[in-house]
C-alpha cells in the first residue's frame, strides 16, 4: 500500500491536535507562545525580512515594545 507522506503528516498533525486537546494544554501559555513565536518567524524564515520585528504586518512589532498597524490584544 502506498501512502502520500501529506496524508502522513496531516493525520501525525491531527493526532497531536487531538492529544493536545484531551491533556487540556491547548490553550496553556506555552503553547500560545510556541503559535505565536512561529507565526511571527514565518516572514523571516520564507526570506522577506531579518528580524520579525522589521515586518510590517506583524504584531511581533508590538511585542517588541514598538506601535504596529493595528492595537493588539495581549497574550
Amino acid at each position: 500500500m502506498i501512502v502520500k507522506l501529506e496524508t502522513l503528516l496531516i493525520y501525525s498533525h491531527k493526532l497531536r491536535f487531538a492529544k493536545l486537546a484531551r491533556a487540556g494544554k491547548l490553550w496553556s501559555h506555552d503553547v500560545i507562545q510556541q503559535k505565536l513565536n512561529y507565526i511571527h518567524n514565518n516572514p523571516v524564515d520564507a526570506g522577506f525580512v531579518a528580524e520579525p520585528e522589521h515586518w510590517r504586518f506583524s504584531s511581533a512589532i508590538d511585542y517588541g515594545g514598538g506601535k504596529g498597524l493595528i492595537e493588539i490584544l495581549y497574550l
